[in-house]
C-alpha cells in the first residue's frame, strides 16, 4: 500500500511535457531556412516535405497539436538568366581552354581532350553521351560532304559503370550530320595520334577514356565545370555547346532546321547547298530509323 501511494503521489507531482504546438513553427521556419543556405532550396524542399509528413503521423496521434511545418515558405531555385554562347565568346573560351591545357600542373600532366571535345560538340550538336560512343567507322572522312553517323550512347549501368547503348536518346536521333573541313583535318590528325599511341583501344572509340574504355560524360562534366570556372567560363557546360549549335542553326536557316524535324517519305532528303542526307545505316543490330535532317553550326574555324 505504501509503495502504491508513492506512485501516485509521484505521478500527481509530476509535471506533463507540453506537446509540440504552435510556437515551435518559428524555430522549425529558421532550421529549413538554414538548410536553404547550407545545401539549397531544392534539398531544403524536400527536407520540409520529410518533416511535414512526419508531423502529419504525429498530429494523428495526439504527439502533437498542430503541424508546424504548415505555412513555412521554402524559396525556388535561384535561375539565372540563360546565356547563349556566341561564335566571338566560343573562340575566346577555347583559346583559354587550350592555354589551361599547356599549363604546368603538380602532378601530371594536363588531359589535351577538352578543346577537341568542345569542338566537336558545336559544330556537330550532339548529345555528350552520343558523342563519346563514336566508334571510327562511324565516321566517313573521305565523303562528299565528310559525315558522322550518329547510332548510339554511352549510358551509366546499375552497378555503377558505363556501356554503350545500342540507340541513343530516342529511336529519332539515328542520324546522319555533316562534318565541317576544320574537325575532318582534326579527326584525321586524332586518328594518326591514336595510330602511334601504345594505349590500347579495343572498341575503336573516336574519344576513349586515358585507359582506352568507355569514357564517362559524368567525369568528363566534372573536369570541365572545374576547368571552365577557372577560365571565366563557369556558365558554359556540355550541354551549352548542343544550344548553341542549335541556335546559330535557327538564325540561319530558321527554325525548323534547328529542330531537325523527320523526313515523311524515307528518302534522301536535299539539304542547303546542294548536300544529300544519307539514309542506310552502317552499323548491324541499330534499329531502323527515318533519319533527321542534317544539321551544321555555321561556326567558323578555331582560330
Amino acid at each position: 500500500m505504501r509503495r502504491i501511494g508513492r506512485r501516485n503521489q509521484n505521478a500527481e507531482n509530476r509535471t506533463p511535457r507540453p506537446r509540440q504546438g504552435a510556437h515551435s513553427s518559428v524555430k522549425n521556419a529558421a532550421r529549413i531556412r538554414n538548410l536553404v543556405d547550407d545545401v539549397g532550396p531544392s534539398t531544403a524542399r524536400s527536407c520540409g516535405a520529410v518533416m511535414s509528413w512526419m508531423f502529419k503521423v504525429a498530429l494523428r496521434h495526439g504527439a502533437v497539436t498542430v503541424n508546424p511545418v504548415i505555412g513555412v515558405s521554402i524559396p525556388r531555385n535561384r535561375t539565372g538568366k540563360p546565356q547563349a554562347l556566341d561564335a566571338v565568346q566560343y573562340q575566346d573560351l577555347r583559346q583559354k581552354l587550350i592555354h589551361w591545357e599547356a599549363a604546368p600542373a603538380l602532378d601530371r600532366p594536363r588531359t589535351q581532350e577538352l578543346h577537341e571535345i568542345s569542338d566537336f560538340l558545336i559544330a556537330t550538336g550532339v548529345r555528350p553521351g552520343e558523342l563519346f560512343a563514336l566508334r571510327w567507322n562511324d565516321v566517313d572522312l573521305d565523303a562528299e560532304p565528310p559525315t558522322v553517323f550518329i547510332n548510339a550512347t554511352v549510358i551509366r549501368t546499375t552497378a555503377g559503370g558505363v556501356r554503350i547503348q545500342n540507340h541513343p536518346k530516342s529511336q529519332h536521333g539515328i542520324r546522319h550530320l555533316t562534318i565541317p573541313d576544320f574537325l575532318v583535318e582534326q579527326l584525321r590528325e586524332r586518328s594518326k595520334r591514336q595510330t602511334e599511341s601504345r594505349t590500347p583501344n579495343s572498341l575503336n572509340l573516336i574519344f576513349p577514356s586515358t585507359t582506352g574504355t568507355v569514357c564517362d560524360a559524368n567525369n568528363v562534366g566534372k573536369l570541365w565545370r572545374k576547368v571552365a570556372d577557372s577560365i571565366g567560363y563557369n556558365w558554359v557546360t556540355l550541354k551549352t555547346f548542343r544550344k548553341a549549335n542549335a541556335t546559330r542553326i535557327a538564325r540561319t536557316m530558321g527554325v525548323e532546321d534547328a529542330a531537325g524535324p523527320r523526313d515523311a517519305g524515307g528518302k534522301d532528303r536535299l539539304l542547303p547547298g546542294g548536300r544529300r542526307e544519307l539514309q542506310a545505316s552502317r552499323r548491324p543490330g541499330v534499329p531502323a530509323s527515318r533519319p533527321r535532317r542534317t544539321r551544321t553550326s555555321g561556326f567558323e574555324k578555331p582560330r
